[in-house]
């Protein structure tokens, strides 16, 4: 088993910049300097050639009929824009997308116990708390739509903290998802409502 290899890695979420010393837009060829921080990558689908995989991970965000819009609008990214996706997970919970060669996307689940944002533990803390300091520190209304709250200037998504009213979730499958730009396959926000972080 392949440990994190470096001790004094910081673990902070930057938006719009990326993870800790790991900028985004890092070239695929330097995915050792990456392996030197998180430890071993494992590669992984492309989940735009991957209906099956692809139903799983958007299942519980969205509706069956949203999905199979995603999956057409997929289908024509793959045709219109021969989009080159390829991912990588680490044995920490963290997963690592390239777009093109070029590092665009951050994926962690609540094993990185570590990750925070500007000190604030991310998975530890009150979500309400956690969604309250994000939105006053990017100074941007986060939106909601079910179980996922996202700062779409900022291009930060957060599943399973809280729900589109507000209160706290079961946090059975809670992450955070930030990037350098808007999702590739992501809803449209008009589907989604500005969060009450005051009620």
């Amino acid at each position: 088993m392949s440990e994190r290899k470096s001790t004094n890695f910081n673990w902070e979420l930057y938006p719009n910049k990326g993870f800790g010393n790991i900028p985004f837009g890092l070239n695929i060829s330097q995915i050792d300097f990456i392996e030197n921080t998180l430890g071993k990558l494992n590669s992984l689908y492309n989940p735009l050639n991957s209906n099956s995989e692809t139903y799983e991970l958007l299942k519980g965000i969205v509706s069956d009929e949203e999905i199979k819009e995603l999956m057409k609008q997929m289908e024509d990214i793959n045709i219109d824009q021969n989009v080159k996706i390829q991912e990588f997970s680490s044995l920490n919970g963290m997963k690592i997308s390239f777009e093109d060669e070029l590092l665009t996307d951050f994926f962690a689940t609540d094993f990185v116990t570590n990750l925070h944002f500007q000190s604030i533990p991310i998975f530890s803390s009150n979500p309400l708390f956690l969604i309250k300091e994000i939105s006053t520190i990017l100074s941007e209304i986060p939106l909601a739509k079910g179980k996922e709250i996202i700062f779409p200037k900022n291009h930060i998504y957060l599943y399973d903290f809280l729900n589109e009213d507000g209160h706290e979730t079961s946090h059975k499958e809670r992450t955070v998802n930030w990037r350098n730009a808007s999702r590739i396959l992501g809803v449209s926000i008009d589907d989604y409502k500005e969060l009450n972080l005051y009620l």
